[in-house]
């Protein structure tokens, strides 16, 4: 039940709103769940018992306290939510004095439950929309029904033309399991029209498109991702059919996992190029580990990551020796030697530019997608 979940939490951060003062928690049954009194936890609070029995607020005075067993003196005040009670919440202290308190302590109360009553049904409903996410991206005539299902279910109407996108959260505060970050969602993407759920670190969307607007121009969503510490967004190409689906995110997928850019959208000509280039990296996985134990031969491994992102920042800055040396903070001649040396090595110094920037870009893909093995390498060379 959910007050059981939270009754620790409730009683500590409402117990220093009170001065201290003692706050039991108690469940329909009467028992005590929660206490600034630990060892009262687990015994019956008669008093508790009252209050969920005559559904009203039950005072105990001094002289009242022998009629009360388990009990001491105090209010002891429903708790409801939507009609419903979820427990007891008790104060100690004379009636008289904290009856105001009583009230405005009990209105908290109701309130605080009602928000994690919504977040935890939004919570579950995430699962679902996960599971439907996945179900989509693997679509098949078998699966159909089921699909169709679980899609009424979270009140997503499949339309297209639509596109995949994934989010990488970056930061162990965005979780499905974080409440506020499942309430920000429902504020900002409106659920009727897109699939989302979060799926550990990955805000997943499938968008519909409409009036020919893409993604990031209709909310605002994503510049406040990227305010609140969100470090990528990768979005595949519309499809109009459910079959395409899993296509789109498997492109959205490979965008995250071949660049460093904050925004990449298939679509667009530079990111499709960053795109082929992951994929073809991925196909000559073998040939671009065997350069990298080629390179580790000849040359530390701190002296193969330093050639390696001088030739990143070196192709970033369009093949300009000026403005790359600049951004690395060196002189244009010890960017020029780097990238000699790293050509050299690789036996790339007779091809053309465009076989370089190629090849050398596919295996600065491949050590993107590969970091573990980079890191052992780094670990065995000491």
């Amino acid at each position: 039940m959910i007050l059981e979940q939270i009754a620790d939490e409730l009683v500590h951060a409402t117990s220093a709103l009170l001065n201290g003062r003692t706050v039991n928690v108690m469940n329909p049954e009467g028992v005590i769940i929660a206490s600034t009194e630990p060892e009262r936890i687990g015994t019956v609070h008669s008093g508790a018992v009252e209050a969920v029995r005559t559904r009203r607020t039950v005072q105990i005075r001094p002289e009242d306290v022998p009629n009360y067993p388990g009990a001491k003196q105090g209010c002891n005040m429903p708790i409801k939510v939507n009609g419903e009670i979820y427990g007891v919440v008790g104060i100690f202290g004379n009636p008289e004095e904290i009856q105001d308190t009583a009230r405005l302590f009990e209105l908290y109360v109701s309130k605080y439950l009602e928000a994690e009553a919504l977040a935890l049904r939004k919570l579950k409903e995430n699962d679902l929309r996960l599971e439907l996410f996945r179900l989509l991206t693997v679509y098949t005539k078998a699966n159909a029904a089921y699909a169709r299902t679980l899609a009424d279910s979270v009140h997503f109407r499949m339309e297209f033309p639509m596109q995949a996108a994934i989010v990488s959260l970056g930061e162990e505060d965005f979780s499905a399991a974080d409440p506020g970050f499942q309430a920000f969602l429902h504020s900002q993407i409106p659920n009727e029209r897109d699939l989302f759920c979060v799926d550990k670190n990955r805000l997943l969307i499938l968008h519909i498109i409409k009036d020919d607007e893409p993604m990031t121009e209709r909310y605002p969503l994503v510049e406040q991702l990227f305010a609140k510490g969100a470090n990528k967004v990768c979005v595949g190409s519309p499809v109009t059919k459910p079959e395409e689906i899993k296509q789109s995110y498997q492109e959205a997928k490979a965008l995250l996992d071949c660049a460093n850019e904050r925004y990449m959208d298939v679509t667009h000509s530079l990111s499709r190029v960053r795109l082929e280039i992951s994929l073809a990296a991925g196909r000559e996985e073998n040939y671009l580990k065997d350069r990298l134990a080629t390179l580790r031969k000849e040359m530390k491994e701190e002296d193969v990551s330093q050639l390696l992102e001088s030739a990143r920042v070196y192709y970033r800055a369009e093949r300009s020796v000026q403005r790359a040396a600049e951004r690395l903070f060196i002189h244009k001649n010890t960017l020029q030697y780097r990238m000699k040396r790293l050509l050299e090595a690789l036996d790339l110094e007779g091809e053309s530019p465009f076989t370089q920037e190629f090849l050398v870009r596919m295996l600065l893909c491949y050590r993107d997608q590969h970091p573990a093995d980079a890191d052992s390498t780094v670990s065995s060379n000491h």
